[in-house]
């Protein structure tokens, strides 16, 4: 466990971070109140949404509303006015570090919490610099998520140790080589590094982001160059490599 002084505009708001694998958080109940909780659950599996519910809704907490995609998480957002919003990444549109902005720009002491099955060493580091309080694996339901649920709301960070050391430090990613050769991709570029592993060409991307082939094409040319890649189907096939869930 690390404690750190992250000031963000205020005096030094005291934070405990918890490096991946730990359950220590405080107890769902601690220093909540009596006051119901409300929360925001963005996911495209109904299903998973469904046993997310159950499992908070059993705990106390109160689920304003559903959303299965980025424009329906910022609409319900600004209907339901969520204290937590818990959302997955891997929404069919909408780029999820663009999302994070979005909904901690509507209000201001709405926390973010990242659930998804994607690893963290990938994507914490962006997501906590765009305003993510937390990242936890789908493999870790359950009482984990209680704890960690209560923890954001009482104004902590969930996120590994090398993920905010790296943000402190100026730095995008650890220092593992898997993804430090991410570091000098911008966020489009990486989204659409993203984009192309699940086999989409160049038009289909485009059309899902609403850019020109052309400027898709341009970004693709610049992570060749940035991530070392000799070809185009080198770079779809690495992409597809590194953005599997695990």
């Amino acid at each position: 466990m690390l404690n750190l002084d992250m000031r963000n505009g205020s005096e030094g708001s005291r934070y405990t971070v918890f490096p991946e694998g730990a359950v220590a958080y405080p107890s769902p109940n601690a220093r909540l109140g009596r006051e119901k909780k409300r929360i925001l659950l963005v996911d495209s599996q109904p299903i998973f949404r469904f046993g997310v519910r159950t499992v908070l809704e059993a705990a106390g907490y109160e689920i304003v509303g559903e959303a299965a995609s980025a424009a329906e998480a910022v609409c319900a957002a600004e209907t339901h006015e969520p204290e937590l919003i818990i959302l997955d990444i891997d929404l069919a549109q909408g780029d999820a570090i663009e999302l994070v902005r979005q909904l901690t720009r509507l209000r201001s002491t709405t926390t973010v919490l990242v659930l998804t099955m994607f690893c963290e060493t990938l994507y914490g580091a962006r997501l906590l610099a765009a305003g993510a309080s937390g990242y936890l694996s789908k493999r870790r339901c359950g009482p984990t998520l209680l704890n960690c649920v209560a923890h954001l709301l009482n104004g902590g960070l969930a996120f590994g140790n090398n993920v905010i050391k790296g943000v402190m430090l100026g730095q995008r990613s650890p220092s593992k080589k898997k993804a430090a050769s991410f570091d000098g991709l911008s966020d489009r570029e990486f989204q659409i590094f993203r984009t192309l592993a699940e086999g989409l060409t160049c038009r289909e991307v485009a059309d899902r982001m609403g850019l020109s082939v052309k400027t898709v094409q341009t970004y693709c040319d610049r992570i060749k160059t940035k991530m070392n890649y000799h070809s185009q189907q080198q770079m779809v096939a690495m992409a597809g490599q590194f953005f599997r869930p695990y």
